[in-house]
C-alpha cells in the first residue's frame, strides 16, 4: 500500500533518514581510521583522490504519487522514477547520486537555488514552468483516463459536461489545465471544476461518494490504487482522441534542471543517457515491470530538447 504522506508522516520519515545518514558518517568514519591503520597514507592518498574526481549531484523528490515515487516499509525511496534516476547515473560514473525527500514545492525551489540539482517527481511540462527550469528528455509516456462512478460512464469531455459532472483535481496539475482549456473552448456548456489539493486515494473515495464527480489521471496510479483501496464504485475509461489533445503536454515525464550553464550540462549528459536508455530497451523493461506495458516515448521526443 503506498505511503500517504501527512505532515507529521513526512517529519517522521525526515528524522529517521537524518538518524541513519549519521550512523552511516559514524561508520565511515570508523572504518575509515582501520583503513588507513591497516593500508597506510598512500591507500588514503589514491581513496581521496578518487572520490574528489567523483561530484555528487543531488536529487530532491517529493515522495509521490506512487507508483512513480514512494517510501516503501524501509523508508527507502522507491518507484518507477527513483529506478529510472539511479540507472542513470549507474551510467555516469563520474557522479555520486544522491536522493533528499521533501514536498513537491521545496523541490521546485531547491533546484531553482541550487539546494538541488535535479527534479525528480513525475513532471510534466508547461510553457510556465519551461520559463524557469530546463527539460531532460522525456522517460515515460502515460496512459491517461478518465476515473468516474460506475453509474455514470465518461468517454469524452462533451460527455461530461452534457451530463453536469464536476471534474475534482488539483490547481496545480496539467489535467486541471486541461479541463480549464476544454471550459475556455466551450463556454455555453463548461465543466464545473471542485479544487482539491487531497491525496489521491481521498479524491478516489470522494468520486465513489458522489456519482456526479470525475477525475483524469494516469492507467498506472489508477491502477495501483484500485489494487490497494478495492473502489467498487469506480471506473476507468480510456480518453478520446480528441480529448487527448488537451493533454498533449501532460503524458510525457521529464527531469527538471536549473536554467543556468551548470543545470545545461548535466541536463546534456542526462539526455545522453536516457537516449541511449529507451534505444536499448532500458525504459521498455523499466516500464514494463511497473505498469504492465511498454511507455517508452517516441523516437523523435530523443532528437531535440524541449528548451
Amino acid at each position: 500500500m503506498p505511503t500517504m504522506f501527512t505532515k507529521e508522516r513526512r517529519k517522521s520519515i525526515m528524522n529517521k533518514l537524518t538518524k541513519r545518514l549519521g550512523l552511516s558518517l559514524v561508520s565511515l568514519l570508523f572504518l575509515g581510521g582501520c583503513a588507513l591503520s591497516d593500508s597506510g597514507a598512500g591507500s588514503s592518498a589514491s581513496s581521496s583522490s578518487s572520490e574528489a574526481d567523483q561530484s555528487t549531484v543531488v536529487a530532491g523528490t517529493g515522495g509521490m504519487p506512487a507508483p512513480y515515487v514512494t517510501v516503501d516499509d524501509q523508508n527507502n525511496l522507491t518507484g518507477y522514477d527513483i529506478d529510472v534516476i539511479k540507472e542513470v547515473f549507474k551510467r555516469l560514473p563520474d557522479h555520486e547520486l544522491k536522493l533528499e525527500l521533501t514536498d513537491i514545492p521545496s523541490v521546485l525551489t531547491g533546484v531553482n537555488t541550487g539546494n538541488y540539482d535535479i527534479g525528480v517527481n513525475n513532471f510534466s511540462y508547461n510553457e510556465e514552468r519551461a520559463q524557469n527550469y530546463l527539460y531532460s528528455y522525456p522517460y515515460n509516456n502515460a496512459k491517461y483516463c478518465f476515473i468516474h462512478h460506475k453509474d455514470h460512464k465518461i468517454e469524452s469531455l462533451d460527455q461530461a459536461a452534457q451530463a453536469g459532472l464536476t471534474y475534482i483535481g488539483d490547481p496545480s496539475t496539467n489535467n486541471t489545465a486541461a479541463v480549464k482549456k476544454y471550459n475556455e473552448d466551450h463556454p455555453d456548456k463548461p465543466i464545473t471544476i471542485e479544487y482539491s489539493d487531497a491525496e489521491i486515494p481521498v479524491k478516489f473515495q470522494q468520486i465513489e461518494a458522489d456519482p456526479k464527480k470525475f477525475a483524469i489521471d494516469d492507467y498506472p496510479i489508477y491502477n495501483l490504487n484500485q489494487e490497494n483501496y478495492h473502489y467498487a464504485q469506480l471506473e476507468a475509461q480510456p480518453m478520446s482522441d480528441q480529448d487527448k489533445d488537451y493533454l498533449s503536454t501532460s503524458i510525457l515525464a521529464y527531469f527538471l534542471f536549473a536554467k543556468n550553464d551548470k543545470g545545461q550540462a548535466l541536463r546534456d549528459e542526462v539526455n545522453q543517457v536516457l537516449k541511449e536508455m529507451a534505444e536499448d530497451g532500458t525504459i521498455k523493461k523499466l516500464t514494463e515491470e511497473h505498469f504492465g506495458q511498454d511507455q517508452t516515448p517516441a523516437k523523435e521526443h530523443y532528437e531535440k530538447p524541449l528548451n
